[in-house]
């Protein structure tokens, strides 16, 4: 029999955090991705193996990083600005406002933490936080003319980097409720949920 939080489907909510690998601080309030879609988590490692008599004796297999990708099912300016480092403009007075980003050299450090929910009663949720990661490129913009479909982004590919001994951290709240409470608003919440 399973315990709690152990039995997921979809995900919920991401999370965005823009992260300052010097000081250690994450540096503004998480943004919540608008049509979140995906978060995954794919640990890499560095391995060797130990021969002895012409066997293998031993296995050496180190978690050394994680590759992460972010899909998403909207362009939402304020997770995208924060992604990239840069500010989320906008200029003009409704109707006629325009907002613009700019994409700068060098990309930024960010926070990450994916929400899954759970099949209990009273239904929880599983939270698996990256604590520090970067893209590995800006993602692209596919605006397709052929067919009526919805610009979507599902190409958002990074890193998922070591800070001290912490590079992932998952935790399961047995109610959604609990979450609802831990959840972090201020970038110093968004740094405790890896304590």
């Amino acid at each position: 029999m399973s315990e709690f939080g152990e039995v997921l489907f979809s995900l919920n909510e991401i999370l965005i955090a823009p992260y300052n690998i010097l000081t250690d601080l994450y540096t503004s309030d998480p943004a919540l991705m608008d049509f979140d879609q995906q978060v995954e988590i794919e640990f890499e490692t560095a391995t060797d193996e130990l021969w002895d008599s012409g066997k293998k004796a031993r296995k050496l297999a180190v978690i050394t990083g994680a590759k992460l990708k972010i899909a998403a099912g909207s362009f939402d300016w304020n997770v995208i600005a924060m992604l990239l480092g840069t500010t989320n403009e906008t200029s003009g007075t409704t109707p006629n406002r325009v907002r613009a980003i700019t994409y700068p050299e060098q990309l930024p450090y960010f926070g990450l933490i994916g929400v899954a929910d759970s099949d209990d009663d009273p239904a929880g949720v599983a939270v698996i936080g990256v604590r520090c990661a970067k893209l590995d490129k800006p993602f692209k913009y596919t605006f397709n003319g052929k067919d009526p479909k919805f610009v979507v982004n599902d190409d958002i590919a990074g890193t998922a980097l070591f800070v001290g001994s912490m590079l992932v951290r998952p935790k399961i709240y047995e109610t959604a409720s609990d979450w609802a409470t831990a959840r972090p608003t201020t970038g110093a919440l968004f740094k405790s949920f890896f304590a």
